[in-house]
């Protein structure tokens, strides 16, 4: 049986400054525990306790759990914790199930990530090859209707093919160029509202 010696009074064990009744003796308890269910004290000896319980109790403090037999306490606490078992085993494995689902989602999720950077990609692509047909194909026209314009009004003597090209061009950068400022003029925009609001 356990010595009943207590070092450390906490909540759970008893002080010398408060002495309450042993639910089954009836005797003062000046050293001894309180039960978390029925909130009885209890001797150490009247509850058959042993002293690695004891000093249990006295390391763990508020962080164990006492049940006595004085109400049956500890039967109650022991169904209690037969049906926590199973539930714990369900909690478990129904964590495991989410657990191994999140990873599947989280794989879906980079196959669709994976899938739509490839279409952006390929429509982007697309776009590009578009853009450069589209533009050799007015640079071509506005270089037959300058040429034309030129041979009509007679401006300069001949103007050379290549000359009218890089005239072409340069104005087809200035567009570009104007275009590009605003493109940047609408996203800063954009970003204003988005810190704005």
């Amino acid at each position: 049986m356990a010595s009943g010696i207590v070092n450390k009074p906490n909540s759970k064990t008893i002080s010398k400054k408060k002495l309450e009744i042993c639910g089954h003796c009836n005797v003062r308890v000046s050293e001894g525990i309180k039960c978390d269910c029925c909130k009885y004290w209890v001797h150490y000896n009247c509850e058959g306790t042993t002293d690695k319980e004891v000093d249990s109790w006295n390391i763990l403090g508020n962080r164990a759990s006492f049940y006595c037999s004085v109400r049956s306490c500890n039967q109650i606490a022991k169904k209690f914790i037969d049906c926590i078992g199973p539930l714990q085993d369900q909690v478990d494995s129904n964590t495991q199930r989410l657990e191994a689902l999140e990873k599947k989602l989280e794989a879906q999720q980079k196959d669709t990530e994976s899938e739509v950077n490839r279409a952006i990609s390929e429509v982007n692509n697309a776009i590009e090859r578009e853009k450069d047909k589209i533009k050799s194909e007015v640079r071509d026209d506005i270089v037959g209707v300058l040429l034309q314009d030129h041979e009509k009004t007679g401006a300069g003597g001949t103007v050379k093919k290549e000359q009218v090209k890089v005239e072409v061009q340069e104005v087809l950068e200035d567009e570009k160029d104007k275009a590009f400022r605003a493109g940047n003029l609408i996203l800063m925009t954009w970003m204003l509202e988005i810190v704005l609001t």
